[in-house]
This record gives C-alpha cells, sequence and structure tokens, in this order.
C-alpha cells in the first residue's frame, strides 16, 4: 500500500466543529485493521483528530464540547488506526466506537462490543522520542539504536528536549551541557558570552565523555571540539557512566546523542529573534513539512545568524549556521532520508585569561571582570560541516532494518598569544605565540537489525549492528616565545612565524554490537549487551620532517560487555540493577617514553525509576561505584607527558525528576554527588583524580504558563545552578563552591506569538567559568539578559 494512497485532501475539522460537531469524511475509506504510516505532533485533540481522519482515511464524528480544552499526545509509527486512536484519546475520558462506516468519539463507558480493538503495545518500535512539544518530560531515547523507554533502561540516562532548551535559551553544547542533569561542563575557549563556536569539555561521574550523533558514535568528537548550534537538535540524551555498549573503547564517562531535528509531517514554521546584553542579536528560522501533495516527501530547513559581543573586553563573535534535511518513503515500509549542515564561527580576540601568580596570589585586572589579557590580533575561526544519510525498513512483525552514513569535517584556525604566571608585584610575563591550523574529519558507517522476538511465550526485544568510523586529525603550527610584556596592556607584535611542527593522526574502530531485553516475567526483565571492537591509532610526522606511519595504539577482538535486570514494583515504578565494562585504549607517553597501558574498569549501579502522571513526570535516583586503573594523567613535574594513575574509585549517587508535575507547570531538578579519589597511589593516595568534578552539583529549572485570572498569558520561570569547589591541576588552585540563579517572565499574545525576557546570574556573582591555574582562567558572564521573540505557526 502506497503513502499516496492514504492520503485524502485537507479536511476542516475546526469548521465542523463550530456547528456542534464534527463528521470527518475521507475519499476511500480504508479498514482500521490495516497498518499505516502515521505521523501526528502533540497538539489540541481536535486537531490531532483531524490528522488522523486525514491520514486513516476514515470518517469521524465528534462533538465539540467533548473535544474542548484537551490535548493528545504524538503518535508516529506504522500502526493500525484503531492503535493510533486508542493512543491519541488516552488519558481524555473519551473513547471510540464504529456506528456504521464512521468512528463516533464520545464519553469513555465499560467496555461493550462496539469498541474499536484494544493497543497492544508488543515493543518500543511505536514510542515516539521526538521532544518538540512535549515539555520537560521524554518518554524514550533513540541512542541504542531502537526506540527504548527511559523506564526499561537498567543505567542513568536524560534527555534535555527542545522544550527546555527553549525556555532556558540553551544555544550552545556548554550550556545544554551545564543544564543536563551529572555532568561537568566546563568552558576552555572562545567567547563564553555565548558563542557556538566556543570550545569546552565535559565529565561525568569523574570521567570524560563522548559524543553520538543521531546514535552514530563520534570518536574523539565533543571534547575540545566545536559543535553546531543547539537550534540543529531536537533533543540531547545522556548516558551516564561507562558506555562501551554504545561507543566501544574510550566511553567511560558516558556518552550524549545529539538528535537532529526531523521533518514533520505537517507544515510548521517557527521564527526566533533576541536581542540581548553585549550587543548580542539572533535570528532563528525553522521551516518544516510536506512538499508533494501526498506527503511522502517532507524536508526541513533551520537557519541562523548570529553576532556576540562579550563582558571580556574587545571580544566578539558571529555565527551563521544553515542546516537541512529531506525524508522520502518510497513505499509505506521504505524511508530514505539525507541532511545536510554547515556552521562558521570567527572569534575575534578571545582570551585564555590569568590565575596565579608567582607569588600564589589570584590575578584580577584593573578593568576587573572584563580585564583581556591577550593581543587585539587574537583570532580562531572554526567551520563545521556535515552530512549524512540513512535508509530505514519496516519489516512486518515490529522488524526493521537501518543503515546510515555519517560524513562531518572541522577546520579550525586560531592565532593567539597567552602568557604564564605572571610576576608577583611587577605583572610581567612571558606570552607565547601560537598558530594552529587543524582539520578534523569523522566518516562512520552503521548498520543494524532491530525487532521484537517471541521467546518462550515471551517479547524479547533484539538489536544486532555493525559499525565503522574512522576519525583522522592533520595539524600543523607553531609555538614562539613572544617576550615579556605587563599582562595588563599587552602591546605585542602580531606572530608572524612559519609552521614548525605538524602531524596526522588516524583512528579507526570497527565493532559489532548487540543487545536484547528478555521480558522473563510480567515483571522481571533481563538486559544483555556488548560490542566486540577492532582498534587501531596510528601516527604521522609532517613537521619539522615527513615521518612514517606509526602505530600508537592497536586492539584486535576487544569485547565490553553490559548486562542488567530490571523489575517493574507497579505499571509505574520499576527497580534496576546494572553492570557495564569500561575500556581505552591510550596513547599517552611517560617522560621515559614508555607507553602507558589501556585504561580499564567497570561499573555497578542501582536505582528506582518512574513515570507517572500518564508519562508527564519522570523520576529517577541512583547509586553508582566505578572502580577503574592505569588511566594516563598530567605529569606535575614533567608537562606535556603522562603517568599512569594507579587504582581510583568513583561514587555516589544521583536523583532526578524532570516533567509536568501539574498542568502549565514543567519542572526539570536534579542532584549529583561523585566522590572520586585514588585507592592506590604513590604520590596521590586519598586524593581526588579529577579535581573539575564537583563533589555536589544542583541543577533547577522551571516554569509555570498561567491560564486564567489577573495574570492569564504570563509564563514565569526561574533556576538555580549550584557546585561545590573544585580545583585543576594541583588542589590549592582552585575556587569556591557557588551558586547561580536565574529568572523569566514571558507573555503570549495569542497562539502563534509570545515574548520572553531572561536573566541569567542574576545576583551577578563573580566566578571563573574555569577552574583558576597559572595560566588559563577566565571569569564566568556576569548579570545578562536577552529578550526573545518567537512565533510558531
Amino acid at each position: 500500500m502506497s503513502r499516496q494512497n492514504l492520503r485524502p485532501a485537507p479536511l476542516a475539522l475546526a469548521i465542523a466543529l463550530a456547528l456542534g460537531s464534527a463528521a470527518v469524511h475521507a475519499q476511500g475509506a480504508a479498514s482500521p485493521d490495516a497498518p499505516v504510516q502515521i505521523a501526528i505532533k502533540a497538539q489540541p485533540l481536535a486537531e490531532a483528530l483531524n490528522d488522523w481522519a486525514r491520514q486513516t482515511r476514515l470518517q469521524l464524528i465528534a462533538r465539540q464540547e467533548l473535544l474542548a480544552g484537551k490535548t493528545a499526545p504524538a503518535v508516529s509509527g506504522v500502526l493500525t488506526p484503531s492503535q493510533a486512536l486508542d493512543r491519541l484519546l488516552t488519558g481524555s475520558g473519551l473513547a471510540a466506537t464504529r456506528e456504521g462506516d464512521a468512528v463516533v468519539i464520545q464519553p469513555a463507558r465499560p467496555a461493550a462490543s462496539t469498541a474499536l480493538p484494544e493497543v497492544v503495545v508488543r515493543s518500543g518500535a511505536e514510542l515516539n522520542a521526538a521532544t518538540q512539544g512535549k515539555g520537560y518530560s521524554a518518554r524514550a531515547v533513540t541512542m541504542f539504536g531502537n526506540t527504548q523507554s527511559l523506564k526499561d533502561i537498567p543505567s542513568s540516562v536524560s534527555v534535555l528536549t527542545r522544550q527546555q532548551m527553549e525556555d532556558q535559551n540553551v544555544n550552545t553544547i556548554i550550556s545544554a551541557m551545564l543544564y543536563s542533569p551529572g555532568v561537568a561542563s566546563i568552558s576552555y575557549f572562545g567567547n563564553n558570552s555565548g558563542s557556538s563556536g566556543s570550545t569546552g569539555y565535559y565529565n561525568a561521574r569523574g570521567f570524560p565523555v563522548t559524543v553520538s550523533l543521531d546514535g552514530f558514535s563520534a570518536l574523539n568528537g565533543i571534547q575540545w571540539r566545536p559543535q553546531f548550534d543547539m537550534a540543529m537538535y531536537d533533543r540531547v540524551e545522556v548516558f551516564r557512566g561507562p558506555s562501551g555498549l554504545l561507543n566501544g573503547q574510550g566511553a567511560f564517562g558516558g556518552t550524549i546523542n545529539l538528535v537532529r531535528k526531523r521533518p514533520t509531517d505537517a507544515f510548521q514554521l517557527q521564527s526566533e529573534t533576541s536581542v540581548g546584553s553585549w550587543a548580542s542579536l539572533r535570528q532563528m528560522i525553522d521551516v518544516s513539512g510536506p512538499i508533494n501533495q501526498d506527503g511522502s516527501l517532507r524536508g526541513r530547513i533551520v537557519g541562523l545568524a548570529g553576532r556576540a559581543n562579550s563582558y571580556i573586553d574587545g571580544q566578539y563573535s558571529r555565527t551563521s549556521m544553515a542546516y537541512g534535511t529531506l525524508e522520502y518513503d518510497i513505499d509505506a515500509q521504505t524511508t530514505v532520508s539525507l541532511s545536510a549542515g554547515q556552521q562558521k564561527d570567527p572569534n575575534h580576540r578571545p582570551d585564555y585569561g590569568v590565575g596565579y601568580d608567582s607569588a600564589d596570589n589570584i590575578v584580577i585586572g584593573p578593568r576587573g571582570w572584563s580585564q583581556n589579557f591577550g593581543p587585539d590580533w587574537n583570532y580562531a575561526s572554526n567551520t563545521t560541516k556535515e552530512v549524512s544519510a540513512s535508509l530505514r525498513h519496516r519489516f512486518g512483525d515490529d522488524w526493521n532494518a537501518e543503515a546510515t552514513l555519517v560524513s562531518r569535517q572541522v577546520p579550525m584556525y586560531s592565532k593567539y598569544a597567552f602568557s604564564n604566571n605572571p610576576a608577583a608585584g611587577t605583572y610581567m610575563a612571558t606570552y607565547q605565540g601560537q598558530e594552529q591550523d587543524i582539520k578534523d574529519d569523522w566518516l562512520g558507517m552503521d548498520a543494524r537489525v532491530s525487532g521484537t522476538a517471541d521467546v518462550l511465550g515471551r517479547n524479547t526485544e533484539v538489536l544486532l549492528g555493525v559499525n565503522r568510523s574512522v576519525y583522522s586529525e592533520k595539524y600543523i603550527g607553531s609555538n614562539v616565545s613572544m617576550g615579556t610584556y605587563n599582562i595588563f596592556s599587552p602591546d605585542i607584535p602580531e606572530l608572524d612565524a612559519p609552521f614548525t611542527s605538524g602531524t596526522k593522526t588516524k583512528v579507526t574502530q570497527s565493532s559489532l554490537y548487540g543487545h536484547v531485553n528478555a521480558h522473563l516475567t510480567e515483571q522481571f526483565s533481563l538486559v544483555l549487551g556488548g560490542r566486540y571492537l577492532f582498534f587501531k591509532q596510528r601516527s604521522q610526522t609532517l613537521l619539522p620532517t615527513l615521518g612514517d606511519w606509526s602505530t600508537k595504539a592497536r586492539e584486535n577482538g576487544k569485547f565490553v560487555p553490559y548486562g542488567g535486570l530490571v523489575f517493574a514494583l507497579t505499571p509505574e515504578v520499576s527497580a534496576y540493577a546494572s553492570y557495564s565494562k569500561a575500556f581505552s585504549a591510550q596513547t599517552n607517553t611517560t617522560y621515559s617514553g614508555e607507553a602507558i597501558q589501556p585504561f580499564t574498569g567497570e561499573q555497578y549501579e542501582a536505582g528506582l525509576k518512574s513515570s507517572a502522571l500518564d508519562g508527564r513526570l519522570n523520576a529517577s535516583i541512583a547509586a553508582f561505584r566505578i572502580k577503574g586503573s592505569d588511566l594516563a594523567v598530567a605529569d606535575q613535574l614533567h608537562p606535556g607527558f603522562s603517568i599512569a594513575s594507579g587504582a581510583m574509585r568513583s561514587q555516589g549517587w544521583e536523583a532526578e525528576v524532570s516533567g509536568s508535575p501539574v498542568p502549565e507547570w514543567n519542572l526539570s531538578a536534579s542532584y549529583t554527588r561523585a566522590d572520586t579519589k585514588y585507592t592506590a597511589s604513590p604520590t596521590s593516595q586519598g586524593q581526588s583524580y579529577n579535581g573539575e568534578t564537583p563533589r555536589h552539583m544542583v541543577k533547577l529549572w522551571n516554569t509555570y504558563r498561567f491560564t486564567q485570572g489577573a495574570l492569564q498569558r504570563f509564563m514565569v520561570g526561574a533556576g538555580l545552578y549550584f557546585q561545590s569547589n573544585t580545583w585543576r591541576l594541583r588542589p590549592q588552585y582552585h575556587q569556591g563552591s557557588y551558586a547561580l540563579y536565574s529568572a523569566k517572565i514571558g507573555y503570549r499574545f495569542n497562539e502563534h506569538l509570545e515574548a520572553d525576557l531572561s536573566v541569567n546570574n542574576l545576583f551577578d556573582k563573580r566566578y571563573y567559568s574555569r577552574a583558576p591555574y597559572l595560566l588559563f582562567a577566565e571569569y564566568g558572564a556576569p548579570r545578562n539578559a536577552a529578550l526573545t521573540l518567537r512565533a510558531k505557526f
């Protein structure tokens, strides 16, 4: 059955409702038991039923007063019309019955012979993980290669939804991680006032995290790397703890899965215009919908242009981004999709800042918060390009097959000078000049099949896949001593030196992976999985002389296992326990030239998860312990070299609540405690091995929209970010705990237009975006505000 035969001309349900009832007719009525492709977004129930009638070609009758004020969840997938309709009516107090050729909506009654067939969900394939229009509560994630309910995953997983990103003005990956539970987001380089081209690094449970792009693992793809503006993404899925099942080697802190926006079944247009502190301007437009008459071809375009000055003297940045994606239904079971994106991020006069002087006093310049310690010719520019293609086929009986190709390129150029450990009293320091030309390339393929099998009368969800990813980096640069200058007025001649060093690096990883979720009883589920991987890293010297390729690390046939048990205490609450291993091939060397053996570790985790109020409110609490050894850490006596850490341990617990406790109240709250320390070290016994992971983190954000009374149409919001003491490289170089508060007020003019004013760092707290050291220490943003106008059609 082709998609074209499933789509009638649009019908005006709203007009019929105005007459007191709706009778929606479709040309060539279909059977309520024949599966069709359904794609209905979350919206008022009347509009959702109109979409249902158009897509199923069935006649629908409903009275206006029954539908008024009710909303429907998003429903998508290959479903029978009756299955889709039952999902739309969930929690509405309404039911559907057959009367001749028509489907009639009426108040729910005890089951009768005229009721449509009961919906039976056999697998996660019918879940919809998209978050746009769904508040702060996510029902499912796709980071495992198929769609899985959060409650059925025996690990800590959180989702930053599209709505929360809009409410908190999350435009960069740095701010996205700042507001994600359990993740320490550390700004590294760029315009800290909010440029998408800024870079950072991210830890969870005391270890670095990795990144996936729509479920495809991107080796070395996030730490210190620029990312696309968050306007490109529907959501951010965050898995905390060793994630070798998802990424293979190197994934011992967790995985961040960036999920791109997809074309919508119905036309929509969104515009976002923002002006803010430091002359920041931002314009985003997002257009999506069907392109041809039958809707088999759908597209989406997201465009962005922005500029921002900074609280740091002389800094300013520009951002321009374009993203487009197409989906085409070859038939009702097969869909091909293409996407492409490009973003440019020039940053002018970026500065690393200055930390402590030679007497271990923190340096505060005469310009205070806005002091720029770099020369006026400092410059950095990033361009991020990405192309992807996928083919998905839906077999009968809930089985799917999907193949994906992804290519990403990130050329980066920078030229700058920075100071190091100025002399106490005189504030004179030696400046080092660097020029770098770097090109990162990712190319990968992933193919997988997933579905549900009946084993001994019980459902077993199965996924099997094969993956290959290649990461290449070409680096050329120069490093020159620029002389000694006063750090408060560094009148330094612009760097003009030939490139003196260069390397090429190539990392390949091939793997077979899979997992099963076996429902042993009505309450018990067993999850088993793993990844069998082959890994190799090679490098070649380009400058000062061209060298031969040499292998730095190799692993053949390494298996990384994962397992867990889930026990359904009630239909809304589940308990779980899980075990996972971590493995990372390391290329660091010691001062004596010896290689450091691979890092290995394991995690034990147990917790409770809840999905209440018909999925509108998620809650979880988890305790974890990670044990590992031989992690390469910086050698304090020999800069540029590493030592093996010895045995280490990270343990703690996390709690999270997200969703809508009552109508019109959206909430995201989390607490994380992480204790990181060496358990066997000749020099650092008992000390933390990662001072940049706070022992305590609290993240809170919530909004409330008034729907009646004098404040009708208003929305208010407030948030808190708190972290305890952190330090970098040496415990004496630290900053104390601090809290940042934020607030927001908005007004909805009508269903299409609203405006809001948000204020961050409400009480103008002075803090460092990165714990200060002898060098590289920049203040975080002072109090700032943004006025945003949003239009949606």
